[in-house]
């Protein structure tokens, strides 16, 4: 039995229950059930042959453990010695293409042995080649020995034993297959003029040997249905059929979140899809995130030597002789798209797979602003084989909270470049110790910019720093932290310190943003919009702004780039810091009049400069560990499982808290979250609940860089150095009391409407003003 497929509801065998036959390439699925103390096997349930195989290639589904156990191989041993073993497969090969495939093994073994056998290293055939102009004159191969793979590899003592393919032309049955006797004579017929003009059939390749098909569009696209089961492969007029309705499943390398490779199947117009139809029972492609069609990672320069018993089934795995199409249904957004430098693939993709170009989104008048785009226009990203190794000849933007891993490393060409939006929540904006985000990218970012107000650049630690005695930070738009220790466990029994500084020059990447490099910071949005012009540099108050810094280019040496693979806490600046303010909720009511429109929430677009390289994501991701807590950049979700030892950042972005002890946990894509790792000490041992952040070592993270800190309720209450600010924007006084760490009350007084009192402090730490905490360095 050759080619089979058997479905439906039966409680025995699917092909035959005993005997000393031979099946070969079939396939298996039952939903019957049997309640047999000995559960039959799937394809053949008792093979007696005392020699040779009995089962090569076959398979049956997983799904139906009444009928056979899983964990176990069917068909395995008899007194006679090995039969032969059917192999389990899940659901998902059935309807994705992985089965179909795998049963041409007539196709794929000749492949192999066409690379692997040669002259006097196995028994000799005849075929023919399909050409562009018709057929080759008759070609010479040769099978190797391998009767566990296919027929054709069985050769006895004394003749060559089976030739399924070759043998079955010969006989003649595709020529009466249909009942009657032809009169025209067939393209296989081969004339032996020095035999008397003796007639021989031999097979076309590839045609003769591919019996199985399958159509793979998932319910997605119009054309033919998506078939769920392996089928007959489509013929026209005796051939394949390489018209639109053909059905002829191909192979690639593919990756899934990592840099190991698997496979993935299509048709020539090749459709990809999470699963079919959009249900979550039928996972198809699932968490795909690369797909190699250039095989260049190994696969085909040692894909022959890697042996046919590898884990994959008669590598190399790539199997494409040019697309006709391409469609990324429902997977990330960011999948790339690895291709050869020229041929059909090359340019099917190529074409589907479109990016912005980045040049058009900044804007030319110094801000360097960068319009938000639409990300549902990117489908993936293509990259092309360049000598040994790989090049993206076109901007990318890496499109948020989609899943992002490349399993081969690649660079930009000279103008070109990565660029990664991220629109914050309402709830992803500072507040004092609240309102924190985290970052992992692929790419070091030479700038980070907005869509209105234009390039913003970070606090780090060799920042200016203020000229009035207060020992603030100037100059920066918005806040990075890298993750330096974690205390033990202290006060509240179940939280944890983990201290966040501001990066160094010594932490990453660094450039010189200044003229000499033409990097200097061009971006006078904030003098422009809010300081200069009508509005006369003067607030409701009368009190001259600091604005001025911003009214000129400015240059800052060894600045800390936000580097690749690298988890940080980023800090974007909420209603509280007036007008450097991101939300969107911040109106200048407090300057002279005419007021400035109110800006609306920005993006957030991070940059990398031209030509920068994309490493192995595998490889970069280095998790950063104090004291056996590790927090961990990511750039694809991880599910973490229910009462893990993990921390993901809480809803306020006030504390990373730990995970669910009843539910999984999902961690967005670009989000690094905590996790304890090996042997913990002593004091470190205790359970924990929640990881808490500082700047300091003594409480929690508070931005206290030379930002305004807005308005609450209408008093605004904030401190500077050693001086704490209070403003009324109220219309009735209010009772001020400001009170010490040990509860003694430091002064009190009445604020009147519009008015700001200053109180001078002269010992650092925690002070109370309104119930509200402050502390002074």
């Amino acid at each position: 039995v050759y080619n089979l497929g058997v479905t439906g509801s039966f409680n025995t065998a699917g092909v035959v229950d005993k005997g000393t036959g031979y099946v070969e390439s079939a396939w298996v699925k039952t939903t019957g059930t049997t309640a047999l103390a000995t559960k039959p096997n799937a394809v053949f349930g008792n093979p007696t042959d005392d020699k040779g195989y009995q089962v090569v290639n076959s398979y049956f589904w997983d799904g139906n453990n009444d009928l056979y156990n899983t964990t176990t191989t069917d068909n395995v041993t008899t007194s006679g010695g090995i039969r032969g073993k059917a192999k389990a497969m899940p659901e998902k090969a059935f309807y994705n293409g992985e089965l179909a495939y795998n049963l041409n093994n007539f196709y794929l073994y000749k492949r192999y042995c066409d690379k692997k056998v040669s002259e006097g290293q196995g028994y000799e055939y005849y075929y023919y080649k399909k050409e562009d102009t018709g057929l080759s004159e008759l070609q010479t191969g040769y099978y190797g020995k391998n009767e566990d793979l296919c027929s054709s590899g069985y050769i006895d003592n004394t003749s060559h034993g089976v030739q399924y393919v070759e043998d079955r032309y010969e006989d003649g049955d595709f020529r009466y297959a249909s009942g009657s006797i032809t009169l025209a004579e067939n393209e296989r017929c081969y004339i032996d003029e020095q035999d008397n003009n003796r007639k021989y059939w031999f097979p076309i390749w590839p045609d003769d040997y591919i019996f199985f098909g399958q159509a793979l569009n998932y319910g997605y696209v119009e054309g033919l249905s998506h078939q769920n089961v392996p089928t007959a492969i489509n013929r026209f007029d005796g051939r394949l059929d390489e018209t639109s309705n053909s059905n002829r499943v191909y192979r690639a390398p593919a990756y899934y979140g990592s840099k190991s490779m698997s496979s993935a199947y299509f048709n020539k117009n090749a459709v990809f899809a999470q699963s079919k139809n959009g249900d979550a029972a039928t996972i198809a492609y699932k968490g795909m995130t690369a797909i190699d069609f250039s095989g260049s990672n190994g696969d085909v320069a040692g894909g022959y030597d890697k042996g046919y018993k590898n884990t994959t089934f008669f590598p190399p795995l790539l199997d494409d002789d040019g697309l006709t199409g391409f469609k990324n249904i429902n997977l990330t957004r960011n999948l790339l798209v690895y291709t050869p430098a020229s041929g059909t693939t090359m340019t099917t993709t190529s074409k589907y797979l479109t990016e912005y170009v980045y040049d058009d989104m900044e804007s030319t008048e110094g801000y360097r602003s960068v319009e938000r785009k639409d990300d549902s226009y990117i489908h993936g990203h293509w990259i092309q084989q360049d000598g040994s190794g790989f090049v993206a000849t076109r901007d990318q933007m890496l499109v948020d909270l989609n899943d992002f891993n490349a399993p081969m490393a690649y660079d930009f060409t000279s103008d070109k470049r990565m660029f990664y939006q991220r629109y914050p929540e309402d709830n992803e904006f500072v507040d004092l110790s609240m309102g924190w985000q985290g970052i992992s990218i692929p790419f070091t970012a030479e700038m980070v910019t907005t869509n209105e107000k234009g390039e913003i650049t970070h606090f780090y630690d060799g920042s200016e720093t203020s000229k009035n005695d207060t020992g603030s930070k100037i100059g920066h738009e918005y806040w990075l932290r890298q993750y330096r220790d974690i205390s033990g466990v202290s006060g509240d029994e179940a939280i944890r310190t983990a201290r966040f500084t501001y990066p160094t020059k010594s932490d990453g990447d660094v450039m010189q943003k200044t003229t000499q490099y033409n990097a200097a910071v061009t971006n006078k949005f904030l003098w422009n919009y809010y300081y200069d012009g009508s509005h006369g540099q003067v607030d409701y108050h009368n009190d001259a702004y600091p604005g001025i810094y911003y009214s000129k280019a400015r240059e800052y040496t060894d600045y800390p780039m936000l580097t690749a693979a690298t988890p940080y806490l980023l800090g974007l600046p909420g209603k509280r810091y007036y007008e450097f303010d991101l939300s969107g909720k911040f109106e200048a009511t407090t300057t002279a009049l005419p007021y400035p429109n109110k800006l609306g929430k920005q993006t957030i677009t991070f940059v990398s400069q031209k030509n920068t390289s994309i490493g192995v994501s595998d490889d970069e991701l280095t998790d950063v560990t104090f004291n056996g807590y590790s927090f961990k950049p990511s750039y694809t979700t991880q599910t973490i499982a229910a009462n893990a030892n993990a921390y993901t950042l809480s809803a306020t972005g006030a504390s990373y808290d730990k995970v669910s002890t009843t539910l999984p946990t999902t961690v967005q894509p670009f989000r690094p979250y905590f996790a304890v790792e090996g042997n913990l000490a002593k004091e470190y041992k205790f359970e924990t609940r929640s990881i808490r952040f500082t700047n300091d070592g003594i409480g929690d993270l508070n931005p206290d860089d030379d930002m305004g800190n807005g308005d609450t309720n209408g008093l605004e209450i904030y401190a500077k150095g050693r001086k704490i600010y209070t403003v009324s924007h109220l219309k009735e006084n209010a009772n001020i009391r400001i009170v010490n760490a040990s509860g003694a009350t430091l002064t009190t007084y009445v604020l009147e409407p519009g008015k700001k009192v200053i109180t001078p402090i002269t010992a650092s730490g925690t002070y109370i003003v309104n119930k509200k905490k402050l502390y002074i360095k």
